[in-house]
């Protein structure tokens, strides 16, 4: 159907300015058989880091089936890892600006060598008797693959467990 289409776009020139701190201009030009294109990007970037301090609390355990470790924070930031039920991590307290940031409900941990943020109700001092433990050979008959536990995970970040105030 779209044998003999050809598609041939021609830049004349095109220059956009942005603001003081973040210069960027592009020049393009195109003819049809030629094409220049020349791209200077200047931006200033404040390179310095607030030293991070970190100080162990202690060691804990993920109680739902699955929970992510999260970039941020939130439980819409990303996932750097996914935790298992029964697994231990190790918390931490932070200084500076991290610590003033840090929600009530989330911890800063580490979970197999993986630094990250946690909600604290995914977490016991105690290590729980999971699901996977209980009936293992239903668990592995399931056949999760690394997708289906990712989503298992973002499932109990977004879930709230409670009564319901509705009469």
């Amino acid at each position: 159907m779209f044998k003999n289409f050809t598609a041939r776009f021609s830049l004349i020139s095109m220059v956009i300015l942005m603001s003081s701190t973040n210069n960027f201009a592009t020049e393009s030009t195109d003819t049809n058989t030629n094409m220049n294109i020349n791209t200077n990007i200047n931006t200033s970037i404040n390179t310095k880091k607030e030293k991070i301090e970190r100080k162990f609390i202690g060691t804990f355990y993920i109680t739902k089936t699955f929970s992510n470790l999260h970039q941020h924070p939130s439980p819409y930031a990303t996932s750097v890892h996914t935790l298992a039920c029964g697994q231990s991590v190790k918390l931490y307290t932070t200084n500076g600006a991290q610590k003033e940031s840090l929600p009530e409900e989330w911890v800063f941990a580490e979970g197999e060598n993986t630094f990250g943020y946690l909600q604290k109700k995914m977490l016991s001092a105690e290590k729980p008797d999971c699901f996977q433990n209980k009936y293992p050979k239903f668990f592995d008959g399931l056949n999760l693959n690394i997708t289906e536990i990712y989503y298992w995970g973002k499932l109990h970040d977004q879930y709230i467990a409670g009564k319901t105030k509705v009469k």
